[in-house]
């Protein structure tokens, strides 16, 4: 029965993240929404006590360690995730000494660990990749409607600034982007 569940939870996860992809790919610019325009009314991350991509312990309390943190929800067949993941690398390189952080979440890593893994390496990301649980993803679907989002989030995980930006035009404008959102927030 937990199999069945399984199996069809990563069907379900692989169409809408297809179907969002040939979405944000026909489209001609992302969408930025405030963090009040958040679906579900939810104002913070879910709390979480999970493992990143090398088995290691991540909680929640990893925003507590910086002023910032980009949240970047992404999956291993979205090719528009890797351009996002591309520019995080950029910016986490840029501003991780300046108290922002970035944390990516592979939602189909917990079925595929391994192609979780060879992104990450293949596009040489420093930051902390978290595996999410079963649990874990079902709390994300109530907000997260398509890959590549990210996210803002300040020391306690609420939700500030750009709120969420979702999609990718490529590598060079999501960094101006992520630059100019970090600056924003950091100048209010």
């Amino acid at each position: 029965m937990k199999e069945k569940r399984k199996h069809i939870l990563t069907i379900s996860i692989t169409v809408l993240v297809i179907a969002l992809t040939i979405f944000f790919l026909l489209r001609e610019n992302w969408v930025v929404q405030k963090p009040e325009a958040i679906p579900g009314n939810v104002t913070s991350m879910p709390p979480f006590n999970l493992e990143d991509i090398e088995e290691n312990k991540v909680s929640s309390d990893i925003f507590g360690d910086y002023d910032l943190t980009i949240v970047s929800i992404w999956q291993t067949t979205c090719k528009p995730c890797f351009e996002e993941l591309q520019a995080l690398e950029a910016i986490y390189e840029e501003y991780k000494d300046k108290g922002v952080n970035v944390v990516g979440i592979s939602v189909d890593g917990g079925y595929n660990i391994e192609g979780a893994k060879e992104i990450v390496k293949q596009l040489n990301i420093d930051f902390t990749t978290i595996i999410p649980d079963e649990d874990y993803i079902n709390e994300l679907m109530k907000f997260v409607k398509g890959t590549p989002a990210a996210f803002f989030v300040d020391k306690e995980g609420n939700f500030v600034g750009g709120g969420v930006k979702a999609g990718s035009l490529g590598k060079d404008k999501d960094i101006e982007f992520f630059r100019n959102e970090i600056e924003e927030i950091i100048n209010k």
